[in-house]
C-alpha cells in the first residue's frame, strides 16, 4: 500500500485493526455455524467468500479503475551504492 509519509502509521493502523476485528468476527460467525454445520460446508462458504475479493480486484483492474499511484521520493537512479555488495 503506498501512502504518504505523514500519514503510514495511521494508514497501517487502521487496515491491521481492520484485518484482524473482521478476522475475530468471522471466527465467532464460524464457531457459531460449527454447531449447526459441517465443517466442510464452512470452509466451502468461507472459501467462497473469499473469493469475492479477488473477483473483485480482477474486475477493478481489468476496467482500470485501479490506476497506478503516482511515485513519490527520490528516483533509484539517483541513489549512489558504495562498497561490495553483502550477501
Amino acid at each position: 500500500m503506498r501512502s504518504p509519509n505523514g500519514f503510514r502509521g495511521r494508514v497501517f493502523a487502521t487496515e491491521e485493526s481492520t484485518v484482524w476485528s473482521t478476522m475475530m468476527v468471522s471466527m465467532m460467525f464460524a464457531g457459531i455455524a460449527s454447531q449447526y454445520y459441517d465443517r466442510r460446508s464452512i470452509g466451502a462458504v468461507a472459501g467462497v467468500l473469499s473469493s469475492t475479493t479477488a473477483i473483485f480486484w480482477g474486475w477493478a483492474h481489468w476496467t482500470g479503475r485501479l490506476p497506478e499511484p503516482a511515485l513519490e521520493g527520490i528516483d533509484p537512479e539517483d541513489v549512489e551504492v558504495h562498497g561490495e555488495p553483502t550477501i
